[in-house]
């Protein structure tokens, strides 16, 4: 089960799990975590009492833990048959004396016979998601949430991704026994973890300083982007991100994802006002800043209403660093999002990530032709790199895309003068693992 993992990675989880364990943020998304599971009871006790369904999925959509895309496809499927829905929550409250294993794999069938009544669009994703939601909700001391909020980078990171080809059910019970495998090397650490709760909470808040994406520094720190050891970009970015933010000097700018706040930093040095959205509590350093405002959720919650807002103020958003959700879906939706905003007009928009598959597809798929105010689109103005750590190996990563918006624009230009640098570095991946594989070249 642990194809490629890494001592050291493993190392550096339990390190940071200490520090996490012991910060005052711990115990706030300890707290949010438990109410979700409440949250999430309170939708079984509604289906259990055959009271309407929808009143209690617009409570869960209020928590930061159910994401918006999940929320629209339940929300659907309660107008399009609220008793399949209701059925298929009953495998919950009328199967706690089963595993949890049993509990999802009558799940899972009982979305596949509403998707077969055209109730629902079948999704594996948001099958796992919402079954071990509700698993968790029974035993949120004992069950993870194995989708979202840094499991399966978590998983990714310790070389323990499940193989391709597992049916659904495979998949659940492959990321029960890797929180399991968690909960024993914590304990084994000495960090004092209660229960799943906490074992997912510093797993949440270890992630947003995972290894093998935080590049490495030289040891002359005389220039300002090569000082800060948690900004998760690669230098070149850094470079190419402090040198468009100063050069635009914008008066509103916002980002989309903080991470560790490397780049926040850069961009309220070099702004008048600084707008972040970001489903975590901000870090005490933000407050330092003094000129940003920040706002806690999922961006396809928030940011509409957040444009809309500086829309009626009549404020144009100057720059736009979008690093947020990075499934395809949620980067397409951010991007369509700003595009379509008023307070989009004379905009430099930088998209983080663009080597990587699922951003790509998510930006490939908006439409820049058909917008009148897009001027330049670049996807590859600073190209990423493909990973070389264990943890990571082969995985595309980082890059910078480029989306320049002005509204007295007449003609939009696509860079197409060269190659670009995605699909050579996804046939040079292809080879690289081929020729590794047949020991052609050492593989480190």
């Amino acid at each position: 089960m642990r194809a490629g993992s890494s001592n050291d990675e493993l190392e550096w989880f339990l390190r940071r799990a200490a520090e996490v364990r012991a910060s005052p943020r711990f115990e706030n998304e300890r707290a949010e975590r438990s109410a979700f599971a409440a949250r999430l009871r309170e939708l079984l006790e509604a289906a259990e009492r055959a009271d309407a369904l929808r009143p209690s999925l617009r409570r869960l959509a209020a928590l930061k833990y159910w994401p918006s895309h999940l929320g629209d496809q339940v929300e659907g499927w309660a107008t399009s048959d609220e008793q399949s829905l209701r059925q298929a929550l009953l495998v919950f409250v009328n199967g706690q004396g089963l595993g949890a294993e049993e509990r999802f794999r009558r799940f899972a069938e009982a979305v596949k016979a509403a998707c077969a009544g055209g109730h629902l669009e079948w999704s594996p994703s948001i099958v796992l998601r919402f079954g071990s939601m509700l698993n968790f909700a029974l035993a949120p001391d004992s069950l993870p949430l194995t989708q979202g909020h840094g499991f399966g980078q978590m998983e990714q990171t310790l070389g323990y991704v499940p193989r391709e080809g597992k049916t659904i059910v495979e998949q659940y019970e492959h990321h029960i026994a890797f929180a399991r495998y968690l909960t024993a090397a914590l304990t084994r650490a000495s960090v004092p973890v209660r229960d799943m709760i906490d074992v997912q909470t510093c797993v949440s808040l270890s992630m947003r300083a995972a290894p093998g994406l935080l590049p490495r520094l030289p040891r002359d720190r005389s220039i300002q982007i090569l000082e800060d050891e948690e900004w998760i970009m690669s230098l070149g970015e850094r470079a190419a991100i402090e040198g468009l933010v100063s050069q635009v000097g914008p008066r509103l700018a916002l980002e989309i994802g903080a991470g560790l706040g490397g780049s926040l930093k850069r961009l309220a040095a070099h702004s008048g006002e600084v707008h972040e959205i970001d489903l975590m509590a901000p870090p005490a350093f933000v407050e330092e800043l003094g000129n940003v405002h920040w706002h806690m959720g999922d961006s396809h919650e928030l940011l509409p209403r957040l444009l809309h807002q500086f829309s009626n103020e009549g404020r144009n958003v100057d720059f736009v660093l979008v690093d947020g959700d990075h499934t395809e879906a949620g980067v397409r939706r951010d991007m369509q999002d700003l595009l379509s905003s008023p307070a989009v007009g004379r905009t430099v928009i930088v998209a983080h990530d663009t080597m990587n598959e699922s951003v790509r597809a998510g930006l490939e798929q908006v439409d820049y032709e058909r917008i009148a105010k897009v001027a330049y689109v670049e996807l590859d103005f600073v190209p990423g790199y493909m990973v070389r750590e264990p943890s990571r190996r082969y995985q595309l990563w980082g890059g910078l895309g480029l989306i320049v918006v002005d509204q007295d624009s007449r003609e939009m230009v696509r860079q197409d003068r060269y190659y670009e640098a995605h699909s050579l570095l996804l046939a040079a991946k292809a080879l690289t693992i081929e020729r590794e594989a047949s020991n052609e070249i050492p593989a480190s």
